[in-house]
């Protein structure tokens, strides 16, 4: 049975390389939505309605994709850079550890949350010589800030990196999380089964013109670019050349999608 790899973190589309008139045929394998739009700008809200069935203010935590991926025999994990906070489990969490195995790395202290780059060590563990169907989240801490203070766990900068420059710290936290994609792509290729990857962000985020440059899209605050995501499918049977599917498409019916993804049908899935 395949194995399929989730990553999420929170970053606007128009910030990503792949959207930018980058060349997508060197991306064998990979199919790019080109306007995935998020249920909401922060995660707290974003990621409960895309993993559950929901229906504007009504979501059915019960009817859930990890539940749905348990039922149907795969081996699922969470694995989180950001963890839950306080003394009760947000909405996150709770759907998270329905999951059969769960790594928190820290308790939701952002300001003190280390290199995402545990999470591939997560996913090496959980992947390398297993032949049975997983399914591995990586809830990532990717761009969020504080964007300058992140940087010293970056491999590679983006030319004219100034590491106090707000702006230059916000790109450079996405070049790499398009290494980071990359990076996670290779280890699944390394297995030699087949695979398959859905790489999103749970929301965008506003440009703003004071410090950090870059804020959640709430109250105010809001823009479109508060819910315009990337949304990148990779699958290793398929040998065609990257594409753009040019399509609108809301993350809050991913479940529906997601079931057709890993091939399983259920009666309360369209």
């Amino acid at each position: 049975m395949a194995k399929f790899n989730v990553p999420l973190h929170s970053a606007p589309r128009k910030s990503f390389s792949y959207y930018n008139n980058a060349d997508l045929k060197n991306y064998t394998g990979w199919t790019f939505i080109s306007n995935a739009i998020s249920p909401a700008t922060n995660t707290r809200e974003s990621v409960p309605r895309i993993l559950s069935l929901n229906n504007y203010d009504s979501i059915n935590e019960n009817l859930n994709l990890i539940d749905l991926a348990n039922q149907a025999g795969l081996t699922t994990y969470w694995f989180s850079n950001q963890g839950f906070i306080g003394r009760f489990d947000t909405p996150i969490s709770k759907i998270a550890k329905r999951s059969q195995y769960v790594i928190f790395h820290n308790k939701g202290d952002y300001k003190s949350a280390g290199s995402d780059d545990r999470l591939l060590e997560d996913l090496k563990r959980t992947i390398i010589n297993k032949k049975t169907g997983n399914l591995v989240f990586l809830h990532t801490f990717g761009s969020h800030p504080s964007f300058c203070k992140r940087t010293i766990f970056y491999k590679k900068h983006i030319k004219n990196f100034n590491p106090k420059d707000d702006r230059s710290c916000f790109q450079d936290a996405i070049y790499n999380t398009e290494i980071y994609i990359s990076e996670v792509h290779n280890i699944m290729k390394s297995t030699g089964e087949p695979y398959k990857i859905i790489y999103f962000a749970d929301h965008g985020l506003t440009d703003v013109n004071f410090p950090p440059y870059k804020v959640h899209g709430v109250g105010i605050n809001f823009s479109l670019d508060a819910i315009h995501i990337p949304l990148i499918f990779i699958n290793s049977k398929n040998k065609k050349e990257g594409r753009m599917i040019n399509k609108e498409y809301y993350m809050r019916d991913f479940t529906n999608t997601f079931s057709d993804w890993i091939d399983v049908n259920a009666n309360k899935i369209k």
